[in-house]
């Protein structure tokens, strides 16, 4: 649905993922890291996909002439907004 988006990642956000061979209760925390780190770096990159569609969907908008919020209506600007506030809200409770 999106285009590759090319992120630059500060090496603290890559994930550090190492083949250990140890018992398996001593990999438990390594890997609770390397998910974390996972997870840390695929919330970033949905950040990025979201922010890039949000930037081209408003010069679509301003191509067509749609910038303006006065040509959305009421009821579809309160949708938008609601949804807005959810979406920055399951993307902040994640982290």
């Amino acid at each position: 649905m999106t285009r590759p988006i090319q992120a630059q990642l500060s090496g603290a956000a890559q994930p550090h993922l190492t083949v250990v061979e140890a018992s398996p209760a001593a990999d438990e925390p390594e890997e609770a890291a390397d998910d974390l780190a996972r997870l840390r770096l695929e919330v970033m990159m949905m950040k990025a996909a979201l922010a890039a569609e949000r930037r081209e969907s408003e010069a679509l908008r301003a191509s067509l002439g749609l910038s303006e919020p006065e040509t959305l209506g009421e009821e579809a600007r309160a949708v938008r907004e609601r949804w807005a506030a959810l979406v920055e809200r399951l993307i902040h409770d994640s982290l």
